[in-house]
């Protein structure tokens, strides 16, 4: 066995045991190689308490309206901040419990869509949501505007269009955990979603069918 074919054997097996693969050309998920630039970066708290790149240039408003507006994004990878503000390269939902990612389809200029699975149900979930963009910080804000900015942000990080894929890249806030006596802390990381073809949007709207839009026991900022 050649060491390519050995290489090529061992991608598509940590692809299909994983979902995401390192080699020596980087983290691959899905068939995509990500941007590991973005893995060398330090990511900072801003006055609001997001966590962004800080220099980071914002996506247009244009690219937004012709590449993320009407289209469905699945989250197929996603990496903590760490202390240090680098990124892990440890899939966060990897043997997770009780959690999952969140998907979305933004089906007009003013609301989105959720998808996401709520362990508590249990149940596929959906969920109507508003959303706006702030061009100048290249902010996605998902929710009402009585949340605090750190509940309803994803910056932009990049949006990239190779081999018949495109990627889009956030960081955001994930979650809230226990920090011991101390009370709580936030959880932030990246995101990385693949836009939906047609097809694989109707068998995510599908799948996930639990309307929750109806359902009043849920809070409006619970992303899972």
């Amino acid at each position: 066995m050649t060491k390519k074919f050995l290489s090529f054997v061992l991608t598509i097996a940590c692809s299909l045991l994983l979902g995401s693969c390192e080699n020596s050309e980087g983290l691959i998920v899905e068939d995509s190689k990500l941007d590991m630039s973005l893995f060398s970066q330090t990511y900072t708290i801003d006055d609001e308490g997001c966590c962004v790149l800080k220099g980071a240039k914002p996506i247009t408003r244009g690219e937004v309206q012709s590449k993320v507006l009407n289209y469905g994004w699945k989250s197929i990878a996603t990496y903590e901040v760490l202390a240090n503000g680098k990124l892990s390269k440890e899939e966060f939902w990897k043997d997770m419990v009780g959690g999952s990612p969140t998907h979305y389809w933004f089906e007009s200029s003013q609301q989105l869509v959720q998808y996401f699975y709520m362990d508590a149900k249990p149940a596929f979930c959906f969920r109507n949501v508003s959303w706006s963009y702030n061009a100048t910080k290249g902010f996605i804000l998902c929710g009402n505007d009585k949340s605090a900015t750190v509940d309803q942000y994803q910056q932009i990080l990049k949006l990239v269009e190779s081999d018949g894929r495109t990627l889009m890249y956030t960081i955001q806030k994930i979650a809230t955990i226990s920090d011991g006596d101390n009370g709580y802390k936030p959880v932030y990381a990246m995101i990385v979603y693949k836009r939906l073809t047609d097809d694989e949007l109707k068998k995510m709207q599908e799948s996930y069918n639990y309307d929750l839009n109806a359902d009043n026991s849920v809070p409006d900022n619970s992303k899972f």
